[in-house]
């Protein structure tokens, strides 16, 4: 059985809405959404917070708390307010 992670209500947010590249999304809604379809995490709404950065290539927290495979990768920063999908092949790692 797979432990449950801060990082599966995104990846659920993304299947959900159908999220595709080059869309920009609203941090406040995706953290939103996370906080109140999270399950049985009981994390704070803080918890999403973070993780959002975490897998936001290019912040600080993903440049020092990413997953060392690629798996927080996610999202690229639009502005202070939205991010979209990462795109390898448009995009670049720091």
């Amino acid at each position: 059985m797979t432990k449950k992670c801060s990082r599966d209500p995104f990846l659920a947010y993304l299947s959900t809405f159908e999220v595709k590249n080059n869309e920009n999304l609203l941090k406040k809604h995706i953290i939103g959404w996370c906080y109140e379809n999270q399950g049985e995490l009981s994390c704070k709404s803080v918890t999403f917070v973070n993780r959002l950065e975490i897998m936001t290539v290019g912040t600080g927290k993903w440049k020092n708390q990413r997953h060392p495979d690629g798996l927080d990768d996610i999202f690229v920063r639009v502005d202070v307010d939205y991010v979209r999908l990462f795109d390898p092949n448009k995009d670049h790692l720091p």
